[in-house]
């Protein structure tokens, strides 16, 4: 009868187990392909909001269950939540957006995540863009059409302005005909595949292991940037090489480590002068890649995401820029930058609590690719909308979490729980 009674249990222990590793992985496909869906319609609203709600219970219960919940991280993330539902009255649709996201940055950081499996669904889709924009490139060049990956059908209303490019690959989002070919694969638009591999790419070269699999791997997810044509994809690519190249290339983990005073050694040095030299040449003989710089350089890649969050603020003053105009006022948001964006809707201090959980990351001792990361999202800010915007937001605040995931199986559960955290985050 003993041996029944343990047999059972041990049953019953297997299957709650298989369940919770089903939910966890689940959650992170989910935060994997979330910042895809939320541009396409559902059966109710848009289909990110669906899924996300869909599995809410099932997270929310895997939390409650926890024995031990740990908040401290997100604790920022609540305060600019309690803000922005608030700050202009109180704002339900807000307030339950921002609280479905702190649901899963709760889940991410108390492990109701895989964020090994998070880490390797990205990658493969960053692979997979890649593989999908190459074909496409020899479709349009070799076979005269362009190869549609978007389901334009599919979209929502307000996506409608990307549909000529999904489309053709030459028509921009004003509706002018592109100098050259920019396809994107099964992403929107260039800067939104960007966007989606900065995460992958950061971690793969400047964390602790680094081997021919993951160079390979970094070099294929650089190549799916290029090839995008995206100018601020390209200045975030060279950014992270040139961070790998200068403190963090090495053949062992010591020789890995980011000291300032390796910036001025002889290794580093050649670097630099290699990274500048294919520069050039590139930018010489490759017109794509020329094409792009110069959206960047002299052109308005910059210029339109700068120029209008400049006017809006010029309208700000007193209160207003205090705390901003809340969001009735309508803005075009394809354009402006997640800064802009966030100061003239709910001003300087819903700005300080957007950026207080990065420069947290940032003196907090998580793991360096973590730091560089909230580093490098804090620079994405002042270019791109996507920061701010809540999908984006759950994707790259995920991956500043999953550092502080690993930082709190270093300190309270042992060296042997972070190595097999690491493992999994790694294993392909």
């Amino acid at each position: 009868m003993g041996v029944l009674r343990r047999n059972t249990y041990s049953s019953y222990t297997e299957q709650k187990e298989r369940a919770t590793a089903i939910v966890d992985e689940l959650n992170a496909l989910l935060l994997g392909i979330c910042p895809i869906l939320q541009h396409y319609q559902g059966i109710f609203m848009e289909l990110g909001s669906e899924v996300l709600i869909l599995m809410l219970p099932l997270t929310a219960l895997r939390l409650l269950v926890k024995r031990k919940l740990y908040f401290q991280p997100i604790l920022p993330c609540i305060l600019y939540a309690l803000y922005v539902a608030t700050a202009h009255g109180l704002a339900l649709h807000s307030l339950a957006r921002e609280a479905i996201l702190l649901a899963y940055y709760a889940a991410v950081l108390n492990g109701c995540v895989d964020i090994g499996r998070l880490f390797r669904i990205t990658k493969i889709i960053a692979l997979f863009a890649f593989a999908c924009m190459l074909i496409q490139y020899l479709c349009y060049y070799l076979l005269g059409f362009h190869l549609q990956l978007v389901p334009t059908g599919l979209l929502l209303d307000n996506a409608q302005q990307w549909v000529r490019l999904a489309q053709t690959g030459v028509i921009s989002v004003t509706g002018s005909r592109m100098a050259f070919y920019r396809p994107s694969a099964f992403f929107l638009e260039p800067s939104h595949l960007s966007i989606y591999c900065i995460p992958v790419l950061t971690i793969l070269l400047t964390s602790n292991r680094f081997g021919k699999r993951e160079i390979q791997q970094a070099v294929l997810i650089t190549l799916s940037i290029l090839l995008s044509t995206s100018g601020l994809g390209i200045a975030f690519a060279a950014a992270a090489w040139l961070m790998y190249g200068a403190v963090y290339y090495g053949a062992d983990d010591q020789g890995r480590r980011a000291r300032v005073r390796e910036l001025l050694r002889t290794r580093s040095v050649v670097f630099l002068l290699f990274f500048v030299l294919l520069f050039v040449v590139l930018y010489a003989s490759v017109g794509v890649f020329r094409s792009s710089v110069n959206r960047v350089l002299f052109g308005n890649a910059i210029d339109a995401r700068t120029a209008t969050g400049i006017r809006l603020l010029q309208m700000l003053s007193g209160t207003s820029l205090l705390f901003g105009r809340g969001t009735s006022y309508q803005i075009s948001s394809w354009n402006i930058s997640g800064f802009f964006y966030t100061v003239f809707q709910y001003g300087i201090v819903g700005l300080v609590l957007s950026y207080l959980l990065y420069f947290n990351t940032l003196r907090k001792k998580v793991r360096r690719e973590y730091r560089l990361l909230a580093f490098f999202i804090i620079l994405l800010s002042f270019f791109t909308v996507h920061t701010f915007a809540a999908y984006y937001r759950l994707y790259l605040v995920s991956f500043v979490l999953c550092g502080y995931r690993i930082r709190y199986c270093e300190g309270d559960q042992g060296q042997k729980a972070v190595g097999n955290l690491r493992s999994r985050v790694w294993k392909t």
